[in-house]
């Protein structure tokens, strides 16, 4: 990301390569204020991203390898001789305490989902119909998509979710000689979706050139479930069915 700064109309433009910020005051005043719907809009990956790199803007050298390499890589960085020799100004103290701020709200609300998820998996689990229609609302479903989030949990471990800059995922395809399913549990900046499903035959079939299969597509789908991650939890939204 590069920033670049524009002023219009006696209001601070800052542009980076994936964001833009909107000073909401005058420039008469000493600390603009950045827009926070804008920083709500990233995830935690994308906040942190952008918060080291106005430190290295300045030179700061990273211990962390994951900052690092990236910024090593980028033209601009000039690694300082010394940390001690760094400084920010009031609008670039302003943007990162903001930036924190996002950050601390955002993984709040990760560890939330988390553990919403685990208490689920526990409720599946115990066969609890009465506490899985609190959770998701299905009248006379339950035991149907209880069976699918079993499904999902018997293979997807919550612990083993990574992120990158921007989802986190856990996925298994498994292959067991007649059809292929899969598994996963998907973080975006603001879902939550779990999804398991029989997508296609087995890769040991072949083209079915000589007819020697008892493999049937009609018994092919795929189920998605959909939460909202708020500050309270996850909310369940809906699930989709196909095939």
């Amino acid at each position: 990301m590069t920033f670049k700064t524009v002023i219009r109309h006696n209001l601070i433009y800052i542009y980076t390569s994936s964001l833009l910020f909107i000073s909401t005051i005058s420039l008469s005043q000493n600390t603009p204020k950045y827009s926070e719907k804008v920083l709500n809009e990233k995830s935690i990956e994308e906040l942190a991203l952008m918060r080291n790199e106005i430190l290295a803007k300045k030179g700061y050298v990273f211990t962390n390898s994951k900052y690092s390499n990236y910024f090593e890589r980028q033209k601009w960085y000039k690694p300082a001789s010394s940390n001690n020799t760094i400084t920010l100004d009031a609008n670039e103290n302003t943007l990162v305490d903001l930036i924190k701020k996002v950050e601390t709200k955002k993984k709040e609300m990760r560890v939330k989902a988390l553990n919403d998820l685990k208490e689920l998996k526990k409720i599946v689990y115990a066969n609890d119909k009465v506490q899985f229609d609190k959770l998701v609302p299905t009248p006379d479903r339950e035991v149907e998509l209880m069976s699918s989030f079993k499904s999902i949990f018997d293979v997807c471990s919550i612990d083993g979710i990574n992120w990158t800059q921007n989802e986190g995922l856990y996925k298994v395809t498994v292959d067991n000689g007649d059809a292929i399913s899969i598994y996963y549990i998907k973080f975006t900046n603001t879902q939550v979706i779990l999804s398991e499903g029989r997508i296609k035959h087995s890769e040991i079939f072949g083209d079915f050139s000589d007819g020697y299969s008892s493999y049937q597509s009609e018994d092919e789908y795929i189920i998605w479930f959909y939460f909202d991650m708020t500050d309270k939890g996850l909310k369940f939204i809906k699930y989709n069915v196909a095939g």
